[in-house]
């Protein structure tokens, strides 16, 4: 899997919990409905999409190779 988009999905799942806890737990008077927002578009957005997007990465290497194209051997993709 890509390590990129496991880091980008901890972020997301971070930035979804920051914005639980400040936007309905304990919200600040002036930017609550930002703080919602960000809770609205990392947990219900984003983060679905991250997990799908690595289950579509690591089936990759096995759909190209039933399509007969063999990646770049200086490619990051581990073969079997």
């Amino acid at each position: 899997m890509e390590p990129t988009m496991v880091i980008l999905l901890v972020i997301c799942i971070g930035l979804a919990s920051q914005g639980y806890y400040f936007g309905f737990l304990r919200p600040p008077k002036a930017a609550r409905w930002l703080q919602q927002s960000t809770f609205v578009f990392m947990a219900f957005l984003m983060a679905p999409m991250l997990p799908y997007v690595l289950w579509l990465q690591a089936g990759a290497v096995d759909r190209l190779s039933q399509m007969d194209v063999a990646p770049h051997p200086a490619s990051d993709i581990r073969l079997g």
